[in-house]
């Protein structure tokens, strides 16, 4: 059973796992600009790139500019977004798309705050440079879906000369843990834009060969810098006879917190790359449609993987349901019992058939979570069934039987936006770890085609013959600690003898969760064939 998954994996510079790094690389994300101080005003070309799966309610992910009325340049990392092909072959690969057509991104331009004020323009279309992260690589363009009124930002056509002053932009973190340490705690996070007057500096300062093409600039002693979410936010410096110009973009290869000045991508050697687009001389193509339902339907929740499910009795004006792993919940539940119905205000993303955020919504209400006995918790949406329909998403059956050993499962991550082809090797009377037990285990046949990592906790799996929910993963054995604990379950036979193999991985059943389940999307845990651990104390599950 896996702590929630690393909050790196789930947004890694931004919301990287995806892709290369798939909402599972995670080299840290280039980095509101720590030791700078609230900005008094800003131009028009400055912009906060708004994504739906940003843990923070303004959506931020990275900063963008604006360099042609309907074009804005950000980092290539903040551009993550799976391509929807080997990501669904069932081979647990997954790779970034160079291109796409994204929903639900945005910039918000002109505004000091990220959450209002200004001009709020959807990204219609991206392209990305490379899926590398170095200096001349980590650049993306993203194409607006109309023209925007703004003066974009003139393009620096030569590198600052070291010593040239400098000033950076962002609304990223600024907490004394780090960005990394407090990832998705929104409260960390400034909604106000933040500056730092710099400079920049020989190249070789921050470590840079003379061939490369990057931007040295910040503190002699690492502050001003930028920190997690100032990925692709700007560096303006003056260029002789030109004014004001965009020199440089913060890239994903920057490691915060370092005692020294920024890499950044300079603007200056990317001019040809970047005029082949907004000249018209080059066109972004369109996506091409997924076959088949993909990871339609699966979705993230407090840096779990998830499902949206129903069952039989559910109704289009129901709210829905969510199934994630119970170790998932914002409290662990007690040994022995479960938790109760709760408000609980939680940021789900859902997605489409290729792995890709497609609805942004919220979890109201925890209606239970257990570890005993099985491992799952369900949450109600504030969307209703109907309504996740009319934005296209897919949602997920919850199968009243159970499968059988031999039978075929496709396990879908929603964190790590990719599919697994597994195997029922066997249905284990009692496992064990971490001091709670679970009946009926599913234990996964060795196979390449199946090995879920931390971070796949709570992805629903599905029977390879009726494409509904028969079990939901939950552990698998790293191998590295003492038997039967975290991370290192045990299977317990009648005698009590246990057994425990490295990388073994393990489901849990979800048949007898369908009986607990009664119309209006509310759990009933007196209905007849709900076997279900009781609640610790006696609350609603309304």
């Amino acid at each position: 059973m896996k702590t929630r998954t690393d909050a790196r994996r789930v947004l890694a510079g931004v919301l990287m796992s995806m892709g290369a790094m798939s909402f599972a690389v995670e080299p840290p994300s280039a980095d509101a600009i720590v030791a700078g101080v609230p900005a008094q005003a800003t131009e028009g070309y400055n912009a906060s790139f708004q994504r739906l799966e940003s843990p923070r309610d303004d959506r931020h992910v990275c900063g963008a500019t604006l360099i042609a009325p309907r074009w804005a340049i950000t980092a290539g990392h903040c551009t993550n977004w799976v391509d929807g092909k080997g990501n669904i072959s069932g081979k647990g690969t997954v790779r970034a798309a160079l291109t796409g057509s994204p929903v639900g991104w945005r910039l918000r331009l002109g505004s000091l705050n990220a959450s209002s004020g200004g001009r709020l323009v959807t990204v219609e279309q991206f392209v990305r440079k490379s899926r590398r992260l170095s200096s001349a690589a980590d650049l993306a363009l993203l194409r607006l879906a109309r023209p925007v009124g703004a003066t974009p930002a003139p393009l620096a056509t030569r590198r600052p000369e070291p010593g040239t002053q400098a000033l950076i932009l962002g609304w990223g973190y600024t907490g004394a843990k780090g960005g990394w340490g407090d990832f998705a705690n929104a409260a960390s996070y400034p909604r106000a834009l933040r500056e730092a007057r710099t400079s920049v500096w020989p190249g070789r300062t921050c470590g840079l060969e003379p061939q490369e093409s990057g931007l040295c600039v910040g503190g002699e002693r690492g502050r001003p810098a930028p920190e997690n979410m100032d990925s692709g936010g700007p560096v303006l410096a003056e260029q002789p006879g030109r004014g004001v110009v965009l020199a440089g973009t913060v890239n994903g290869g920057n490691y915060t917190g370092r005692p020294g000045p920024a890499v950044y991508t300079d603007i200056s050697a990317q001019l040809k790359w970047i005029r082949s687009y907004t000249s018209g001389q080059r066109t972004i193509p369109r996506d091409r449609p997924v076959e088949g339902p993909g990871l339609a339907g699966t979705a993230v929740v407090d840096r779990c993987s998830a499902a949206v499910i129903r069952v039989q009795s559910s109704q289009p004006a129901d709210h829905a349901l969510l199934l994630t792993n119970g170790h998932c919940a914002e409290r662990r539940p007690p040994r022995g019992k479960a938790l109760g119905a709760r408000k609980v205000q939680s940021i789900v993303t859902i997605n489409g058939a290729a792995g890709n955020a497609i609805v942004r919504t919220s979890t109201t209400r925890l209606l239970y979570a257990t570890m005993t006995g099985t491992d799952v918790a369900v949450y109600r949406l504030a969307s209703t069934y109907a309504q996740l329909a009319e934005s296209g998403v897919r949602v997920l059956s919850l199968s009243e039987r159970g499968p059988a050993a031999g039978d075929r499962l496709s396990l879908l991550s929603g964190t790590y936006q990719t599919t697994f082809s597994c195997r029922v090797d066997a249905i284990v009377p009692t496992l064990r770890e971490g001091g709670y037990e679970q009946r009926d285990a599913i234990r996964y046949g060795r196979s390449a085609s199946c090995e879920p990592e931390p971070g796949t906790s709570g992805s629903p799996l599905l029977d390879a013959r009726t494409g509904d929910v028969v079990a939901i993963h939950n552990t698998h054995n790293v191998g590295d600690r003492r038997r039967c604990s975290v991370d290192n379950p045990c299977e317990v036979d009648p005698s009590g003898k246990t057994t425990a193999v490295k990388r073994r991985g393990y489901a849990q059943q979800t048949a007898g969760l369908a009986t607990c389940i009664v119309p209006g999307s509310r759990l009933d845990l007196s209905n007849p064939g709900c076997q279900l651990t009781k609640p610790a104390e006696r609350v609603s599950t309304d």
